[in-house]
């Protein structure tokens, strides 16, 4: 994320989108797939450990032995607090949906170069990654609604922040606040589901949750294309997209972990 925009800059200029989309497919194969297969763990078990550095016996080596409470898919769609997760994440997508797909082209119109864009879009990923370790701290001391509310405030601030961008430094400021917001947006909805629900049915709650933040993601940047395509300026799209993120800090000021029912 921090690389390739900067290295898309360059490749492009030399070789030409299609080209580069091909060497960037064997740039991903190189560096992905292999860490992936060799590194990646499923679970605390598989590593000898319970959640919270428990040590696992060597005969309990399955989650069912935790002592969290599990639920259900079927359990879980019954409550409230899932339609919130689900809803608030759908929102939250429409943000990142118009202002990610739209960053390079919003900010060449207020009148960065293709140079200075990618640099705003890395410096956005770097943040992201940055604010994914702050957001893993936050979330153990925070309850997972003044999470969600900070990460909606900042989703609403930084989408005004585009609004009000008037050169190279207020670009990159409010690029780094974007990326702050979408590290949040990796960590604490995944948090808030495996805190609320568990993890003996997280796959299937999550497969539930994801098409609301697939359809937002697609819905924010259709619709910030459109809007472009009729007024010819970023700024109406900008501010629907702060109240998608007002919306969801109301819809999340309720939330609470789920009380499950024997």
């Amino acid at each position: 994320m921090t690389s390739f925009p900067l290295l898309a800059s360059i490749l492009i200029g030399l070789y030409g989108w299609q080209t580069t989309w091909k060497i960037f497919g064997f740039i991903v194969w190189g560096i992905a797939l292999i860490p992936v297969t060799i590194l990646i763990r499923e679970t605390p078990e598989s590593m000898g450990l319970k959640p919270d550095n428990d040590i696992v016996n060597p005969d309990e080596q399955d989650v069912e032995t935790s002592n969290e409470i599990n639920w259900s898919i079927g359990q879980a769609v019954k409550t409230f607090s899932l339609w919130q997760l689900a809803l608030s994440g759908g929102l939250f997508y429409i943000v990142h949906g118009g202002v990610n797909n739209h960053m390079a082209a919003l900010l060449q119109d207020y009148g960065l170069t293709p140079n200075q864009a990618a640099i705003a879009i890395s410096i956005n990923a770097i943040f992201t990654g940055l604010g994914g370790l702050i957001w893993g701290w936050i979330t153990d001391k925070l309850s997972m609604r003044l999470c969600y509310l900070i990460l909606s405030g900042l989703m609403g601030i930084s989408s005004i922040g585009f609004i009000l961008v008037s050169g190279i430094f207020s670009a990159w400021i409010t690029a780094a606040i974007f990326g702050i917001s979408l590290g949040g947006l990796l960590v604490v909805p995944s948090v808030a589901i495996a805190n609320y629900y568990g993890r003996n049915s997280l796959g299937t709650i999550r497969g539930f949750i994801e098409p609301f933040g697939s359809a937002g993601t697609a819905i924010g940047a259709i619709l910030s294309g459109i809007i472009f395509d009729l007024t010819g300026v970023y700024e109406i799209a900008l501010i629907l997209l702060a109240i998608a993120a007002g919306l969801a800090f109301i819809l999340m000021i309720s939330s609470k972990p789920p009380v499950i029912k024997n």
